[in-house]
């Protein structure tokens, strides 16, 4: 479990008598517990005030956190980040209280299957119902090529490297790597296996459909994308921007060291359609 306290007290905190104490896994456990409390208090009783709720709901490294930047560019708008990083007490209360705490008329977050699943052990096709029979509309978002999707994976933990900004010179972005090819294969296998979960679980559920490809990768046709979201939100469109910028090439040949290798690899497995999606 990750430290539960705001990160520039970490130091002060470590440097405390009987620190270790409070790196205990028990403590942090309560510490989090405590500050989840006053938000499942804002989930009791009637809302006072009608409110549109959304989840964003996907995998990791299919254009979320660029999602989130856009969405937000609206004054109508605020969307979290992910809240089941850590495991709560009650997550569907949760992100109730969170939604009253919030002053736009507008609330959403986003969440990964596998957090619904593992970490909050939850049913997700439960708890994404659950969520849409209370009036949160859904954005399922999704990253078409699984060999990129799977790849930006790999490269941004290899590089140590998962966002970057306009305002951001960093020697790792475009760096080219040795790709483990096992490990790149496995990451594959993984994220098809999640894409046939989500599936399952948005089957019987409206939603809208996000494709990182064919809405957000190009910067010209993010704008009439999020229109068609503000749109289904029920907000007026504003023009969006972001200062997130792509890290790694649009040419495999140039972050892939082992190009040749992998491309073999990938044949072996029925997955080099892959490359030229």
């Amino acid at each position: 479990m990750a430290y539960p306290f705001p990160r520039h007290f970490k130091d002060k905190i470590a440097a405390m008598p009987g620190s270790g104490l409070l790196r205990s896994d028990a403590v942090k456990t309560l510490a989090m517990k405590s500050l989840q409390y006053p938000v499942y208090a804002r989930s009791i009783g009637k809302e006072s005030t009608p409110k549109t709720k959304f989840i964003i709901f996907g995998q990791g490294r299919t254009g979320s956190t660029l999602l989130v930047d856009l969405l937000n560019s609206s004054p109508d708008v605020y969307c979290d980040e992910e809240l089941f990083f850590y495991k709560l007490h009650k997550p569907a209360r949760y992100v109730s209280g969170k939604s009253r705490l919030c002053k736009a008329p507008v609330y959403g977050f986003k969440s990964k299957i596998y957090q619904i699943s593992d970490v909050q052990q939850t049913d997700p096709t439960v708890f994404m119902t659950r969520l849409h029979r209370n009036g949160w509309i859904i954005i399922h978002i999704e990253r078409e090529n699984l060999l990129r999707h799977s790849l930006s994976a790999v490269l941004a933990e290899q590089r140590q490297l998962y966002q970057s900004t306009s305002d951001e010179i960093d020697l790792r972005e475009h760096r080219s790597e040795t790709v483990p090819v096992e490990l790149l294969i496995g990451e594959m296998q993984q994220r098809e296996y999640y894409r046939r979960k989500e599936a399952a679980v948005l089957q019987d559920l409206p939603h809208l459909h996000v494709s990182y490809e064919r809405d957000l990768a190009d910067p010209e046709k993010q704008q009439a994308a999020m229109d068609r979201i503000f749109a289904a939100l029920g907000v007026p469109t504003v023009e969006v921007s972001t200062t997130l910028r792509k890290i790694n090439s649009p040419q495999l040949r140039d972050d892939v060291e082992n190009y040749d290798e992998m491309v073999a690899a990938l044949d072996e497995v029925g997955y080099k359609q892959y490359l030229h999606a």
